[in-house]
């Protein structure tokens, strides 16, 4: 925005420039065509004067002469004057024309100044999407390889969870075989347990039968023992 301003005031004063130069070119035509006037002017009046010098007039002729160069004398110094003055006005659009060459120059410096900085600028402008560009290249490798990371551990996590799923299977399962096998266990401990008792009944039945009949067998033996005479 500050560049577009001072853009546009340098062409303003460029353009004012432009026109004090017409001014001031204008106003040395006029004081070098008054200057002219007055060296014509005073030449004329030096002819009069010589002329007058070496004729002879009538009283008359010398009122007309007098009268002419009377008038003559207010041309020359109303001319004069106005010489000073275009004089005066010159010196002055000069002294402006020098300020405003003295402005203008400054603010071409400053724009010169601006403009080097713009085009430096510029120039950091570029590097720096340059670098934004390689960044943002980078960036894109970088989330490319680490959606290919993602993916293959998404993958390795699918595996892994296939595997976990089959794992639980097994151990269910193998659970529910070894239950089974445990119920079975039991089941074949109770008829073992069973068997046993009635192997043990049946043993300890036989056993006290046997001790029955042996008891009984010495009973007798020993009654028919102590039956028999002292010999």
């Amino acid at each position: 925005m500050d560049l577009q301003k001072l853009q546009i005031y340098h062409s303003e004063l460029t353009s004012f420039k432009a026109n004090l130069d017409n001014k001031a070119s204008g106003l040395s035509e006029e004081l070098e065509a008054s200057g002219l006037r007055v060296k014509t002017l005073k030449k004329e009046q030096l002819r009069v004067q010589c002329v007058l010098s070496t004729q002879k007039f009538t009283p008359a002729n010398i009122e007309r002469i007098n009268w002419e160069k009377s008038g003559l004398q207010q041309t020359i110094n109303s001319l004069s004057k106005s010489l000073e003055q275009t004089e005066q006005h010159m010196w002055k659009e000069e002294i402006a024309l020098a300020k405003v060459k003295e402005t203008a120059e400054v603010k071409v410096a400053e724009y010169h100044k601006l403009d080097h900085n713009r085009i430096q600028t510029i120039d950091y402008g570029k590097q720096l999407r340059e670098q934004i560009r390689r960044v943002e290249e980078q960036l894109e490798h970088h989330i490319q390889e680490k959606a290919g990371e993602d993916q293959k551990f998404a993958a390795e996590m699918e595996d892994a969870e296939n595997h976990r799923k089959l794992l639980e299977k097994k151990v269910t399962l193998g659970y529910d075989d070894a239950v089974e096998e445990l119920k079975a266990a039991k089941q074949q401990y109770q008829i073992v347990l069973q068997e046993t008792k009635e192997e043990w009944r049946t043993l300890a039945n036989n056993l006290a039968s046997v001790l029955t009949t042996t008891v009984n067998h010495l009973s007798v033996h020993c009654g028919e023992i102590n039956g028999r005479p002292i010999q």
